[in-house]
């Protein structure tokens, strides 16, 4: 009997709170079109657009919405959508407040992120550790590739390089152009990659002007150096963009684990209130359009760092020292 009227209780309680949510009034003008911003934004652009069952998720949005006045009150409504692309498939779109937009958008040069790492590991051997780089204006992104040309420029005038590894372990990505501009000493001229989607592709190259970054190329002394390219499962997004980038050049091996998966290309759609919707919109490709799904595995799959050694600095290093 005990059960039976708890169950009552449950089915009381829930069907009152649902009645009141029903008489809460439709949320404000302001909201509703704050709202059909962000749907006209998925449905004209995400990659996973047509995987969404619009009918479904608007009828969510719209009971979430009961009440909500302003545009701060929205964030439950974004989490809801957002979560809904993601379960597409979608990994990679985002949603960025107004507040975080505010930081990654503003124009301070000292705004680079973690310290670029270069040095010389004997042997005639260069290394450059590449961060994930979050910027997405002109001064910081132009600062974070001259410094990172300038690193690779000062191991290269100081020391006999024949060749190089380049460390993308860890790189969550960001803004991959900062990073392909300052590594353009090694990816070279031409095209280095294609954003495809469907029938369509567009070339990505060095000689294009991205993030209006202008950099007087650096070449390196040995043209015809190898490189060792090195990824883990914590290269996402632009790092694993950036990685791509390097599958056109010649004398280039991957070691270290499969990267993260977060191979589609994002666009960025500054949305009335200052926020940001990053939305996958297309793949990346290489040079030969061939796409990275779900990930970019190594040739050579190395075990993970330890506090006494790095496998896959040793493995990357006996591979550049042989003929």
């Amino acid at each position: 009997m005990k059960y039976f009227l708890h169950c009552a209780l449950l089915l009381f309680t829930a069907t009152s709170f649902a009645q009141t949510a029903d008489k809460k009034p439709e949320a404000s003008r302001k909201v509703k079109k704050y709202i059909d911003e962000v749907y006209w934004l998925i449905r004209n652009h995400a990659l996973y657009s047509d995987s969404i069952n619009w009918k479904d998720l608007d009828a969510k949005v719209k009971s979430l919405s009961r009440g909500m006045t302003e545009i701060e009150d929205c964030k439950p409504v974004i989490d809801t959508i957002m979560l809904t692309l993601r379960g597409t498939g979608d990994k990679h779109s985002l949603f960025v407040s107004k507040e975080k937009a505010k930081e990654l958008t503003s124009n301070d040069p000292a705004n680079t992120g973690e310290p670029i790492k270069g040095d010389y590991l004997g042997d005639n051997i260069g290394y450059i550790k590449v961060p994930e780089f979050q910027m997405m204006s002109r001064g910081p992104s132009q600062a974070f590739a001259s410094e990172l040309q300038d690193q690779i420029k000062k191991l290269d005038e100081k020391h006999t390089i024949n060749n190089w590894i380049v460390d993308l372990r860890g790189n969550k990505g960001g803004n991959m152009h900062p990073m392909v501009k300052g590594l353009s000493c090694f990816i070279g001229d031409g095209i280095y990659g294609y954003i495809v989607k469907g029938r369509h592709a567009v070339a990505l190259s060095n000689e294009t002007v991205q993030d209006g970054i202008v950099i007087e190329r650096y070449r390196t002394k040995n043209p015809d150096c190898k490189i060792a390219v090195l990824i883990d499962d914590g290269t996402g997004s632009s790092g694993e963009l950036t990685a791509i980038a390097f599958k056109s050049r010649p004398n280039v091996r991957f070691f270290g684990q499969p990267s993260a998966g977060y191979t589609t290309s994002n666009s960025s759609f500054q949305l009335s209130d200052g926020a940001i919707l990053l939305l996958a919109m297309a793949y990346m490709a290489d040079a030969n359009k061939k796409t990275y799904l779900p990930n970019i595995v190594p040739d050579v799959i190395t075990p993970r760092k330890t506090n006494s050694s790095d496998p896959t600095v040793d493995a990357a290093k006996a591979w550049l020292r042989s003929e």
